[in-house]
């Protein structure tokens, strides 16, 4: 730019001093413009690095204002990424909690129901956690499993249809 206005105070100089001339001989310069400037080859590598720097420069300054942005965005992400799953992680817990004191109370209404019932399938939950089909188990006469696999299990005990959550149950088992 500094170069650009030198050479303009030039032509304008040189045409105020040929003017005197110009005028003599009928011609008039309306415009006159500068088509091109090439630097002498010395310099003018000179001055292609030095913009090439310029620009380098400019381009280090987008990228560093870039990488602070995204380190911002990043972290605001995080955090609310924590928080969200912080949040969830509570709520299940609540209502794991929630389904826990439901399926207590159920159990308790099916116990007061029928305590014998009720403690048979207990025994055999138990079993069948502890037993597979390697187990080998030796029982005495008088044991609970090998009455209830030989002798079956108590008509009483065996409940006459389940009734849903929530609902109020019978002195007999859960009545419909």
């Amino acid at each position: 730019e500094d170069l650009s206005r030198e050479i303009r105070e030039q032509l304008q100089q040189g045409r105020a001093d040929g003017e005197p001339l110009l005028e003599r001989l009928g011609i008039e310069i309306v415009d006159a413009r500068i088509k091109r400037i090439n630097f002498p080859l010395g310099n003018q590598q000179a001055v292609f690095e030095r913009m090439k720097s310029e620009r380098q420069k400019i381009a280090d300054r987008y990228r560093s204002a870039g990488l602070a942005e995204s380190t911002v965005i990043r972290s605001h992400a995080d955090r609310q990424s924590a928080e969200l799953i912080a949040k969830a992680d509570a709520d299940a817990e609540r209502i794991r909690g929630e389904a826990e004191a439901e399926s207590t109370a159920i159990l308790n209404q099916a116990h007061a129901a029928d305590p014998e019932f009720y403690r048979t399938m207990r025994t055999l939950d138990a079993y069948r956690t502890i037993l597979n089909d390697k187990t080998t188990l030796v029982l005495s006469a008088s044991s609970g499993l090998l009455k209830m696999l030989t002798e079956g299990v108590p008509e009483a005990a065996a409940p006459a249809k389940a009734k849903s959550v929530g609902e109020p149950v019978g002195q007999k088992g859960i009545e419909n």
